[in-house]
């Protein structure tokens, strides 16, 4: 009787134990306040929203970002069409950028969008001096954001770095060895962005560098002036190597289309990837395009950074394949020559 007793006893007191913590949880789950005995109240920090950046602080420090597409929202269609009156805010143009933006044939995987503090504070001081935003009503002026023409001299022109992914070490090689180029770095994983500002605090002599948040489908449709990019740089996108899956491929017709009109005459598109049926996707798309010559290289591009994916691939076995492909035009032979090296 008395071990029953004691037994009892003992496990009367467990669930008296539990049952503040269940009683929270419960409280919490249904939206009610916990009670100053929990530690996630008492250490409860204000939350904060941004439209303009959907982002979101929680409790805990860490910075989540919100969903930025509609569900039902294929394409752009009539949303950039309905412009907003004279003295519409960001947010209205927040709301049109949201609506914008193509859901339903992404050409990139979506990773978690988790930014934590280090990250959250280097993208809020440094995003109004690297960042581009995305407005349909006032393209981008490379001229004016960088400070210098198409006419000065020794000038590169601007590169379109898609994808430089994390850590993007890429992007900050090419700015730092070419530094009469400027360079636009289009990324859609928010922590990718948040890591680059990181880099571009430390490296403050850059400043021929800009971030744009989004996907390259609507920086060139909508942001891009018609032959202002002097090259693309596509450096190991993602395979999609399911079949369902490749007409996500970043490069498709309509992306190529999208660079007949936007190269300069005599742009350059790299391509770099360490798949093999990607590779053959290449060939297969440029070859429709007779806009474009050129082809795989037989070596490796000296003026190519290195990155991670390069490194884990070559560890794994497998064979780097690069592409370069020049917009024709009405120069010389020796002055293209000249302009791929």
């Amino acid at each position: 009787m008395d071990n029953q007793g004691c037994a009892f006893i003992g496990t009367s007191a467990l669930a008296r134990r539990a049952q503040p913590r269940q009683l929270a949880m419960t409280n919490a789950n249904r939206g009610e306040n916990p009670g100053s005995g929990n530690l996630s109240q008492r250490f409860r920090q204000p939350r904060w929203f941004d439209p303009d950046r959907n982002l979101k602080v929680g409790a805990a420090g860490k910075v989540k970002r919100l969903p930025r597409y509609p569900v039902d929202r294929e394409s752009a269609g009539p949303a950039i069409s309905r412009k907003p009156s004279a003295g519409s805010s960001k947010t209205a143009r927040a709301r049109i950028r949201e609506e914008s933006l193509e859901k339903r044939f992404r050409s990139y995987l979506v990773q978690e969008q988790t930014l934590f503090p280090p990250q959250f504070y280097a993208l809020r001081n440094n995003w109004d001096e690297y960042g581009l935003d995305f407005d349909p009503l006032e393209p981008w002026d490379f001229e004016a954001e960088f400070g210098r023409g198409a006419d000065a001299v020794g000038y590169g022109g601007v590169v379109l770095d898609v994808g430089f992914g994390n850590p993007p070490d890429s992007l900050i090689q090419m700015a730092r060895t070419r530094s009469d180029t400027d360079f636009v770095g289009v990324e859609v994983q928010h922590p990718n962005i948040a890591d680059c500002c990181i880099l571009l605090e430390r490296y403050r002599t850059l400043r021929n560098v800009r971030l744009y948040h989004g996907d390259v489908f609507n920086a060139l449709n909508e942001m891009c002036p018609d032959r202002s990019l002097a090259e693309v740089c596509v450096f190991f996108p993602d395979e999609f190597s399911h079949p369902e899956d490749a007409k996500r491929r970043l490069i498709r017709p309509l992306f190529v289309e999208l660079l007949l009109a936007k190269l300069r005459p005599g742009g350059r598109l790299r391509i770099a990837t360490q798949h093999d049926a990607y590779a053959r996707h290449v060939v297969e798309v440029m070859s429709r395009y007779p806009q474009f010559w050129g082809g795989e290289l037989l070596q490796r591009p000296p003026d190519r950074p290195a990155t991670v994916a390069e490194k884990e691939a070559m560890q794994e076995g497998m064979v780097i394949r690069d592409f370069l492909y020049v917009l024709r035009t009405l120069k010389s032979a020796e002055e293209i020559s000249r302009c791929m090296l």
